[in-house]
């Protein structure tokens, strides 16, 4: 609401507006100088897309989706998506049953000869939490990868145990790497200025001030300067089809020994 407001008063002056903590789409705000720089949900789901079926070759594909779901994402058009592909015309769809799967359907699933990906559409909190307990305590001997089109605070408690079980996959638009001299150098800057460690929120926005300054500085034209990665943001900045410019910079990642490693 305030992006649109302040995009209708500044829509005349040239004003370069910038829009930093929202990922629902503005694609209702017509203004070539709105630039949003969260990637949509939308976004997210199709890069997560991408990936699959960049990287599939052959495994068992088992699809859980739910229904109710009230994600901005349309998991309808996802799942036509996906049986669109040749090679995934045999792909296995579950759905919850009064909104529960029982352990047996998860274990008739899966196939304990080959890998399983397990492409998880849906983020009801309950629904999220049911469906990740239920593969975690699968044996061992199941060789089980768990892909998200969305990740969002409903799993924020549960334990990553599990999701490292699963061999968690998802799309995201952070990502910090705290081993890296650049990332060492700005935690140490900002502890001497403020006496605290930096916050996500303050590494974005510094992300994203300098990565605007460095392209205004070169051009103008923000689109056509191609991938930027900075402290823990991506920026690939297109066109959007109401006219405004979307960053597309998303990351793909996954949880391995415990830990989240980058995988584009």
């Amino acid at each position: 609401k305030n992006v649109q407001t302040v995009s209708n008063n500044l829509k005349n002056s040239g004003t370069l507006i910038l829009s930093p903590l929202s990922s629902k789409d503005h694609i209702s705000i017509n203004n070539h100088n709105l630039v949003q720089q969260i990637p949509t949900d939308s976004q997210m789901a199709l890069e997560m897309l991408q990936y699959i079926k960049a990287n599939y070759k052959g495994q068992k594909l088992v699809l859980i989706s739910d229904d109710n779901s009230k994600s901005g994402v349309d998991y309808t058009s996802m799942i036509n998506e996906i049986k669109s592909i040749d090679t995934l015309q045999n792909m296995e769809l579950i759905k919850p049953t009064k909104g529960y799967i029982k352990l047996d359907v998860f274990k008739k699933s899966i196939d304990s000869e080959k890998e399983n990906w397990i492409l998880l559409l849906g983020d009801n909190e309950l629904f999220v939490k049911d469906v990740i307990h239920n593969l975690g305590v699968l044996p061992e001997e199941n060789n089980i990868t768990l892909f998200a089109f969305k990740k969002g605070k409903n799993y924020d408690n549960i334990d990553n145990n599990y999701l490292n079980r699963v061999n968690f996959h998802f799309p995201t638009s952070n990502y910090f790497n705290d081993k890296l001299d650049s990332s060492k150098a700005f935690n140490s800057n900002y502890r001497n200025t403020y006496n605290t460690n930096p916050s996500k929120y303050s590494m974005m926005g510094f992300d994203m001030t300098y990565d605007i300054l460095i392209r205004l500085a070169t051009s103008n034209d923000i689109v056509q300067q191609g991938i930027s990665q900075r402290l823990l943001t991506k920026f690939n900045y297109i066109e959007n089809t109401s006219n405004s410019i979307l960053n597309n910079g998303i990351y793909i990642v996954k949880y391995e020994d415990l830990e989240l490693k980058k995988l584009n």
